[in-house]
């Protein structure tokens, strides 16, 4: 894959920039219309962007998958980072100062402020684009994967857990589970996604036993689970990429098996 391929991929038709939702579309260089693709949904990390994640698209397979790349909706402080959010901070930020407010300037700000969960809206934004590139392009309703990075795997196990029914599987590297007891309402009909976990040994913001607990947690859960460490920290490398498409080969040719 080329770098041309992921520019013209970021510009071609206006990609996902409908209903202010701004993504990254990656094409098979040599695309044929006939053929129904595997999706990768490629999710960012805290404080990065579709570019980002279109990159690490693009280190997987040039040849073997359509790709989606959307932004988080959550913009940071530092312009050009974005995230996937905690509903918790976002509230924090839209009411601050909370406890200086009298009722009727609560009730106001309640009126006028829309506090949402940035996440929820972030799952139904990238099941609606999905839903969009099935009609635009010719895209296998059985095999859509979702890979995500740090936040963005987080936020890939949420939306997995979330709605089993619309995905094949899970890519998560350096991720960690979801705590919110929602995503685990659906564990049983779960058991049908395959999970890839990777993990940096050296990762500090979930050190290599916090991600082995996790999981043994969802093995236990009857999840269908694999696990590879990597001597890195918090930063995929090679390797990572070339299992992952050796892993998501194999579940294709599975499938079709």
């Amino acid at each position: 894959m080329t770098s041309d391929r992921l520019r013209s991929a970021i510009t071609m038709d206006s990609p996902a920039r409908t209903e202010g939702w701004v993504g990254a579309t990656l094409v098979p260089t040599s695309y044929e219309p006939n053929y129904k693709y595997p999706l990768i949904v490629g999710l960012h990390g805290r404080g990065g962007d579709e570019i980002q994640a279109a990159k690490w698209l693009q280190r997987i397979s040039d040849r073997n998958f359509l790709g989606f790349c959307p932004r988080g909706l959550v913009k940071l402080a530092r312009r050009g980072q974005f995230a996937w959010g905690n509903p918790a901070e976002k509230v924090q930020s839209a009411a601050a100062d909370w406890k200086t407010l009298t009722t009727g300037e609560k009730f106001h700000h309640l009126v006028q402020t829309e506090i949402s969960d940035p996440i929820a809206a972030g799952e139904f934004a990238v099941l609606d684009q999905i839903r969009r590139m099935q009609g635009e392009l010719s895209v296998h309703p059985d095999r859509v994967f979702l890979f995500g990075v740090g936040e963005g795997a987080s936020m890939a196990y949420r939306l997995a857990l979330s709605f089993p029914d619309r995905f094949a599987g899970v890519i998560s590297i350096q991720g960690w589970l979801p705590t919110d007891l929602r995503y685990l309402s659906r564990y049983h009909e779960s058991r049908r996604l395959k999970f890839l976990v990777l993990h940096g040994a050296w990762d500090e913001s979930l050190p290599i036993e916090g991600a082995k607990r996790q999981v043994g947690e969802m093995k236990d859960a009857g999840l269908n689970v694999a696990f590879q460490t990597y001597p890195t920290d918090g930063k995929p490398v090679g390797p990572m990429f070339e299992a992952v498409n050796t892993w998501l080969m194999r579940q294709i040719q599975s499938s079709i098996g």
